[in-house]
């Protein structure tokens, strides 16, 4: 069994790249900032701005952790039994799809409750600072959660149809079989 362990990642659209990208530069800008947070601690270098390295750093692994999760939802890419899945799809195509269609269902009622209820957060937090920094605020966090996890209930609802079609050609096949 072989398994694609590529970085092979699907950027047909604008929207797509834009995500991935995104993605790339929170987690860049995680790393970066946690190494200058590093630095700090065992340097003795006054950086006027060095106590928001930690909390910022938090913030943008947060972010940046939806905007990954959206892009790994895009690709399919989102965790699953692989070893499970793959042998169910060979010798029971059937059930595979209806599980495929019951996994794509929950996921979109997760990310439609989560989606939600990060908008009302944003939107009653908006003005209320986060930790000791002033630069960012818990609304404006929050609306960036609120846009990943937007993104990522986008690329599920295709993954939905992509499973609605599946278990179509599915129950069409087992028909014309009989």
């Amino acid at each position: 069994m072989n398994i694609d362990q590529s970085l092979d990642v699907k950027t047909d659209t604008l929207l797509d790249r834009a995500v991935l990208y995104t993605a790339v530069f929170l987690f860049t800008m995680t790393i970066v900032l946690v190494s200058i947070q590093v630095v700090l601690r065992y340097v003795p270098i006054q950086f006027p701005w060095g106590y928001l390295t930690e909390p910022l750093s938090r913030y943008t692994l947060i972010i940046g952790t939806y905007f990954g999760a959206a892009a790994a939802a895009r690709n399919n890419e989102h965790i699953s039994m692989y070893f499970v899945l793959e042998r169910l799809g060979r010798s029971h195509p059937l059930v595979h799809a209806i599980l495929q269609l019951f996994v794509s269902i929950i996921v979109l009622a997760f990310l439609l409750i989560a989606t939600g209820a990060s908008v009302f957060a944003a939107t009653n937090n908006w003005g209320a600072n986060f930790g000791g920094t002033y630069i960012v605020t818990v609304g404006e966090m929050m609306l960036l959660i609120s846009i990943g996890l937007a993104l990522y209930f986008l690329y599920s609802l295709v993954n939905l149809r992509d499973s609605v079609r599946s278990l179509n050609e599915q129950l069409r096949g087992d028909n014309r079989t009989e």
